[in-house]
């Protein structure tokens, strides 16, 4: 895999209209704002690729959109556990597990790529260019992605990670929290092998393991989610929204472009101070904790809902408005931004109400 350059966003807690979590045996719970968040989420990544082309300042840009990804493969790595986790892995349930993710996943992301190889062959301004039958092997067999769509393979070789999890760490019908200690051991062993590999030039691209520690914080957080409820219903409402403002604080303060070139610069990834603020926003999202609870407004819920859509589709737009980015006008150059992400927008969802949720549907009615 390559390095990671962007975000990507995929199906995390899909929206509904219960504020609540309404956990039960089949991890239903969706959460509103967990909804808002995939909106805040693709914004992030929206506008760190518009800093990236030049129509904002480019410390917004730099690396900013991987706090997004992160959010992303927690809000991932959430909903794996909260839904399956704790099922017993019987040959109908993995065949849903599959169906479901997949279904999810690859119809538009194959769809891109064989635009893609078409626009390439035609000599379209395109950004995502598969230039040889390696490179579109390498996309077809989930091995690798270009550019943004890096972050695909990841998420499914992440799925197979996790079927093999689920299968070993259920024991007579119950999660045995000794096996799932141990395969976090071992991960995290994966982990800390593959960044020093990869940091010391040992190794010259990375694999799922460099990714891993966002999705396993997720699943622990769906796990205890009752319990972080609980307590979260029991603290005092002015601890809870100073909890959520430090969160909101440590959202811009670990800005990787703060801190590029000194002595406190570390590799995005394998940052704790990025993993620890990620992992508070999304806990004060699963609460609703403080300002929070605006995450579950109109506008991000719906761009939670499209986000998928939104990222792999934005960054065609964007593309083709670049040469635009060269306006001296800081006022045309927003203007632009906004026609790029309302574009975006209203083709994400045609392709989710025309495209993607029909072909969820057909996987899911073979399982």
């Amino acid at each position: 895999m390559t390095r990671p350059s962007t975000a990507t966003v995929y199906e995390g807690v899909m929206p509904d209209r219960a504020v609540k979590a309404q956990p039960s045996t089949r991890g239903s719970a969706k959460l509103e704002t967990l909804t808002g968040l995939r909106g805040f989420a693709v914004v992030v990544v929206f506008v760190s690729h518009a800093a990236n082309a030049g129509f904002l300042p480019r410390f917004i840009g730099n690396g900013v959109g991987q706090l997004g990804v992160m959010l992303f493969f927690i809000l991932s790595g959430f909903l794996m556990g909260m839904l399956y986790l704790e099922q017993r892995p019987d040959a109908l349930a993995l065949r849903r597990y599959v169906t479901a993710r997949l279904g999810r996943v690859l119809p538009l992301f194959y769809l891109v790529v064989a635009v893609s190889v078409i626009a390439t062959m035609a000599g379209v301004v395109w950004p995502f260019p598969i230039t040889d039958a390696p490179m579109l092997a390498q996309h077809l067999f989930l091995l690798n992605g270009t550019r943004e769509l890096w972050a695909v393979p990841v998420e499914i070789q992440f799925y197979a990670i996790f079927v093999l999890t689920w299968l070993f760490c259920q024991r007579q019908g119950r999660l045995s929290l000794t096996h799932l200690a141990l395969v976090f051991g071992v991960l995290g062993v994966a982990f800390v092998a593959q960044v020093l590999a990869y940091h010391t030039d040992w190794m010259t691209f990375v694999t799922v393991f460099y990714y891993t520690p966002y999705f396993l914080s997720g699943m622990l957080i769906a796990l205890a989610r009752k319990r972080i409820m609980d307590h979260a219903t029991q603290m005092p409402g002015w601890a809870l929204t100073a909890i959520a403002v430090l969160a909101v604080l440590a959202f811009v303060a670990v800005n990787p472009n703060f801190r590029q070139g000194t002595a406190l610069a570390v590799p995005i990834w394998a940052d704790p101070l990025i993993w620890a603020a990620m992992v508070l926003v999304f806990v004060c999202s699963l609460v609703g904790a403080g300002p929070f609870r605006w995450l579950a407004t109109g506008p991000l819920l719906f761009l939670g809902e499209i986000s998928y859509g939104f990222y792999l589709l934005h960054a065609i737009f964007l593309k083709w408005a670049e040469p635009l980015a060269a306006s001296p006008s800081l006022g045309a150059r927003l203007a632009v931004i906004a026609g790029v992400g309302l574009v975006t927008a209203a083709v994400a969802w045609l392709s989710l109400t025309w495209f993607e949720r029909p072909a969820l549907k057909r996987a899911k009615a073979m399982a």
